[in-house]
This record gives structure tokens, C-alpha cells and sequence, in this order.
């Protein structure tokens, strides 16, 4: 896989783990409004992990030349 496919994938990737993050919010909200215990699993964390991962490691990282 060359460089060119991975930087155009990374838009698409990015969007997708943010709605997933955006789904599971959305849904500790109502979960919360029911007076419920919300609570964020190992996944989630794991998730918002990744997404910061990806912006690091595909955008900032190849912005800053050696």
C-alpha cells in the first residue's frame, strides 16, 4: 500500500470513528436523562485512543519535515 492510499484514507477513517464516538455520546445522554448511570467502556476509550493516534500519526507528524 503506498503513501498516496493511506493519506486518503485517513479523512474517511477519521469520520468514521468520530460518529461511532458521536453515537455512543449521544446515547450516554439519553441513558443520563433517564437518571441511570452513564458510563464510557474500554472500547470507547480505545476508539478515541485510536482517533488521536491516527491524527498524530497521518497529520501532524507528516507536516513537521526532518
Amino acid at each position: 500500500m503506498s503513501a498516496d492510499n493511506v493519506i486518503r484514507l485517513v479523512p474517511p477513517l477519521i469520520a468514521l470513528q468520530f460518529a461511532a464516538f458521536g453515537w455512543r455520546i449521544n446515547r450516554e445522554i439519553s441513558v443520563g436523562d433517564a437518571n441511570r448511570r452513564t458510563w464510557l467502556p474500554l472500547p470507547d476509550v480505545v476508539n478515541i485512543v485510536r482517533m488521536l493516534s491516527v491524527v498524530a500519526f497521518l497529520i501532524v507528524i507528516p507536516l513537521n519535515p526532518p
